[in-house]
């Protein structure tokens, strides 16, 4: 790569080489298999520190686009032929909703998840779930990106625990569609809500594991509030 002519202003640089990056995957100009420059030489074309570089890339890691191979480098995502089947019907409907839409239909799944949990869930589902919530909080000692995964997989252990796979695949599907959307990320993963996040998230599995439905869908519905309620106030705070 050779330096760029124009630079990216610091204050919005990894948003900016997220969506530059993702432009040129979607154009074919970055193919499957191709191999990102190293961050230094992508610190230079982009005329930014190297801190921006590593935000861009994990960013771009939880959005499924790139994949890092350690002493490889990074390199543009396969992307699977068994998903084009997917992309018709109710993905279609899921992919061009809005997000607000989307956290609404969220919503009532994990809502049902949770009760559904609550009245089923088996002693060795109990032990995954504490589990996941321990990855969850210790995730945000780590990273805020790594907090994202956590935060997706807790959740997925949640609906595995309602003995429902399908309902899972589904919740699953929005979770990878709002976080493709680079924006979400970066507005909506502060400090303050991170912590919050890891609170509610540990009094769900208080109440799935003792059976209270009721409870552990109004924690849900609280834990799911925080990431909506943030992203409004953002928006509201640029009208």
């Amino acid at each position: 790569m050779q330096k760029s002519r124009t630079q990216i202003k610091s204050e919005s640089a990894p948003e900016k080489i997220i969506k530059q990056i993702v432009k040129d995957i979607e154009s074919g100009k970055l193919k499957p298999g191709d191999k990102l420059p190293n961050h230094q030489e992508m610190a230079n074309y982009y005329g930014v520190g190297r801190s921006s570089i590593r935000e861009a890339i994990n960013v771009l890691i939880v959005m499924d686009l790139i994949v890092a191979m350690q002493g490889k480098g990074t390199f543009v995502k396969e992307r699977t032929v068994k998903t084009e089947p997917v992309e018709s019907g109710i993905y279609n409907i899921f992919k061009s909703a809005s997000i607000y839409n989307l956290w609404e239909i969220r919503e009532v799944l994990e809502c049902y998840s949770v009760r559904k949990a609550a009245e089923v869930i088996s002693e060795e589902q109990i032990v995954l779930l504490k589990e996941a919530c321990e990855r969850l909080a210790e995730s945000y000692k780590k990273d805020h990106l790594y907090h994202l995964k956590e935060d997706n997989n807790f959740h997925m252990v949640i609906a595995q625990a309602a003995k429902n796979p399908e309902l899972g695949e589904i919740i699953k599907e929005i979770h990878s569609i709002v976080n493709k959307k680079m924006s979400i990320i970066l507005k909506t993963s502060s400090t303050g809500n991170i912590k919050k996040a890891i609170n509610t998230s540990k009094n769900i599995v208080g109440f799935i594991i003792s059976g209270d439905g009721s409870s552990a869908e109004r924690e849900m519905r609280e834990h799911l509030g925080i990431a909506k309620e943030a992203f409004i106030k953002s928006l509201l705070d640029e009208i």
